[in-house]
């Protein structure tokens, strides 16, 4: 579609083109059409802004992984030029590694011979890169825990970051118009979202969205929610925020809307099968599953039904039925692709 609307000069469809490619472009990577591209279309990708805003590093190396393993003896001398078109920096150690494990992919043709190629290009950006490395764009290459806000006797504004790799806790700028409760926090690309809650004082449901970016230290008022909500679901699925069921006036609500950083606009989907509350969400494989939660005034009812949301469809089922419901059951997802139902707390395998 894209290079329809460039060769018939038709800005209005290459515009969108170019918002569907980016906001799919995990899946674009794994497309022939997007393997046989030049080098110069290529490199014009991985230079889009929003491009980097919204995708973590990880899915940008493997777009560049996988066009390079489409000729490799042809494009290895682009590999670290395309790396820092996407404004990422590799050691030139970490470089030999990584295209000897290539060489092995190549002779084994095998995924897992792959996946460890994409690995080690994983590994070189978080672990051996320093706090204080950044490349162009300001782009932190570490991997960080952020723990904001939340509640202790009063709601509270402090953000604590921690670096695994130090073992170092920091202090980082505090949240702005803290003084809320059960908001949503969504990670996408760098940026942390946080949507909706309460005010302490009123109960007052809220559709504001603050918008903390990891690589600046900085916060930022984000375009409100269609409808306000509190003790919601928020989920990143391709690279858009969506926000999902909640309570709004001690009532459950089922509908479901999502952000487009592309678009800067909230768009409204499908209603849930059940409105609830206090519910838990994650992502598995281009589906939402939201497992649990309340129901009925004030959450009256306990829902004991997983229900998951696919968005190429715009559809909301019922998948199966929780074997223990209730606000302490929490969802992981565990390699290679199966979720995990936790009580009392969330566990990453």
């Amino acid at each position: 579609m894209l290079r329809f609307a460039q060769l018939h000069v038709c800005l209005s469809l290459e515009k969108e083109a170019r918002r569907v490619l980016l906001c799919h472009f995990h899946e674009v990577v794994r497309e022939e059409e997007f393997q046989e591209l030049g080098v110069e279309k290529v490199r014009s990708l991985l230079q889009e802004e929003n491009l980097v805003e919204v995708l973590k590093e990880a899915v940008l190396v493997e777009g560049v992984v996988r066009w390079l393993a489409h000729d490799t003896l042809a494009r290895r001398g682009h590999f670290q030029e395309l790396l820092h078109s996407a404004h990422l920096d590799l050691k030139e150690e970490y470089l030999r590694t990584a295209l000897e494990l290539h060489r092995e992919c190549l002779e084994t043709d095998t995924e897992d011979i792959h996946s460890l190629f994409v690995q080690a290009l994983k590994t070189a950006f978080n672990i051996n890169k320093s706090p204080s490395e950044h490349c162009r764009r300001g782009r932190r290459l570490t991997s960080r825990m952020f723990v904001i806000g939340g509640y202790h006797w009063h709601p509270l504004s402090e953000v604590q970051t921690w670096d695994p790799v130090t073992d170092q806790w920091q202090q980082g700028e505090d949240m702005p118009d803290h003084t809320r409760e059960s908001y949503g926090v969504t990670l996408l690309g760098s940026n942390i979202y946080i949507s909706g809650g309460y005010r302490t004082d009123t109960t007052e449901a809220l559709d504001t969205v603050w918008v903390y970016s990891s690589d600046t230290d900085k916060w930022t008022q984000g375009q409100p929610m269609l409808t306000a909500r509190y003790y919601h679901c928020s989920v990143g699925l391709h690279g858009c925020v969506y926000v999902i069921g909640g309570y709004r006036g001690g009532a459950p609500m089922g509908e479901t809307e999502f952000y487009d950083p592309l678009k800067r606009k909230w768009i409204p989907v499908a209603n849930m099968v059940q409105g609830v509350g206090n519910a838990t969400a994650c992502v598995l494989r281009d589906t939402i599953y939201v497992a649990g939660g309340h129901y009925g005034y004030k959450g009256s009812c306990t829902y004991d039904k997983i229900q998951t949301y696919r968005a190429d469809v715009n559809e909301w089922s019922i998948t199966t039925t929780c074997p223990h419901p209730g606000t302490t059951t929490q969802l992981s997802y565990i390699s290679p692709g199966s979720i995990e139902l936790q009580r009392d707390k969330l566990c990453y395998i």
